[in-house]
């Protein structure tokens, strides 16, 4: 079988080194990809040259060119923009759901009122997209707010406020001001007092497979301190969460497949469950309807089955054959290494441009994102997640001493990442 992964970031790095290893595939293409990425061996661009027209017309055509089965789209850009409609109507098996199942994630307004019609734990909300009915919400709110932009933000429409005078700013910053995002509409929720578990599994449209329970940490700087970003790292370790809250995000997977067939939506691909725990009950914060990022980076390493035959049970309908769950048995941590200013939310400039310093691999899995090929043909970083690495060990411990000894070593001006991934 032939795949191409569709993306551009660490996430597709590991979705493509994680097909790589498959005896069912034999060749992995990458699409637009990125130079980091096309430096692991039997990774190959799907373009020898840029094409004169980068539109998903030409994918198709170069993919039949190929003889590719397999399509894998890893942003959800592209899901929300209708691709996997688009090339299961071409003829590819596909993994990611169609336009309209792709809203559960494009949409936070769409998302809750789904959990609200099919029983989905989820914090009290209320939508709107006008300022002064947000400012008498909040006013009559007996809790904290979360204030979210309901269309897609690259991780960064969500804003957790503390007082009254917060969550207003907040409200007006996502609907009035183009800093962090300019959102048409706004959903705004009951702030949950908990810790955070990223679940996610492969759908068929029937069954579901659980890839495992990972930790992301979204702030910027150690201790939660700083504005939201994509992901700064991620942790993932066996016998973990409890067999409750195992048990809880089953029934939330059931409960969201069954309410996508009520509702006609076709869904084969990744779903991504943002769980926030509370008091041992396991309450929905959001969908996303592709494999996260970095959370991807560490549950692919720990697969205990072969990716592309999990690929394959997905578009032939028959995950129910596998059982519900990887079983990972060592601990993994992934740490982010992002550009100075990342994430760019109160004007300060990143830095960009610098060279990277070849980086050795040896007890680590390197995951390129933001970066581009210098004038010196070497790694210059040109975005804010350059790149991440990952290490696994029988402990935590080990994993972390692995994966902070490799960065130390990494040369790159004006770069940062957290110092406690997997110290908790």
């Amino acid at each position: 079988m032939r795949l191409v992964v569709l993306g551009s970031g660490g996430r597709e790095h590991a979705l493509a080194l994680g097909a790589l290893k498959s005896s069912l595939i034999t060749h992995v293409y990458v699409h637009p990809g990125n130079p980091g990425l096309f430096l692991s061996e039997g990774l190959a661009p799907l373009f020898a040259n840029a094409p004169a027209e980068d539109t998903k017309e030409a994918v198709a055509a170069r993919a039949r060119e190929l003889n590719v089965d397999l399509v894998v789209i890893g942003p959800e850009t592209y899901l929300a923009q209708g691709y996997a409609d688009f090339f299961s109507q071409e003829g590819f098996r596909v993994i990611g759901p169609g336009r309209a199942a792709a809203q559960l994630e494009s949409s936070k307004g769409f998302a809750k009122t789904f959990m609200e019609q099919y029983g989905i734990p989820t914090a009290p909300y209320f939508t709107t997209s006008s300022l002064s009915e947000a400012e008498q919400f909040i006013d009559k709110a007996p809790f904290s707010i979360v204030v979210k932009a309901d269309e897609l933000a690259q991780g960064k429409g969500v804003i957790v406020t503390d007082t009254k005078a917060e969550a207003k700013a907040a409200v007006w910053a996502l609907l009035s001001d183009n800093k962090i995002i300019k959102s048409e509409k706004l959903v705004l929720e009951r702030r949950l007092k908990g810790y955070e578990i990223s679940t996610i599994a492969l759908v068929d449209g029937d069954s579901f497979y659980i890839l495992g329970y990972a930790q992301d940490y979204k702030r910027a700087f150690d201790s939660d301190l700083g504005p939201n970003t994509g992901g700064m790292g991620a942790q993932l370790r066996p016998n973990w969460p409890s067999p409750s809250i195992q048990q809880q995000t089953e029934e939330i997977f059931r409960k969201s497949i069954n309410g996508l067939k009520d509702r006609g939506l076709s869904y084969q691909g990744f779903m991504f469950l943002g769980l926030l725990i509370e008091d041992d009950q396991a309450f929905l914060l959001e969908y996303n309807v592709r494999s996260g990022d970095p959370e991807t980076q560490v549950l692919i390493p720990s697969l205990k089955l072969d990716l592309g035959m999990l690929f394959w049970h997905v578009t032939e309908k028959t995950l129910h054959k596998l059982g519900h769950h990887n079983n990972p048995d060592q601990c993994f941590v992934h740490v982010v290494l992002a550009s100075g200013g990342y994430p760019d939310v109160e004007g300060k400039g990143m830095i960009l441009g610098k060279s990277i310093s070849p980086i050795s691999a040896e007890q680590v899995s390197v995951y390129y994102a933001g970066v581009a090929k210098g004038t010196d043909g070497g790694l210059v970083n040109k975005g804010g997640r350059v790149l991440g690495l990952t290490a696994c060990g029988q402990n935590m411990r080990e994993a972390r001493e692995k994966v902070y000894g490799a960065l130390t070593k990494i040369k790159l001006d004006g770069s940062f990442y957290r110092k406690d991934i997997g110290r908790d």
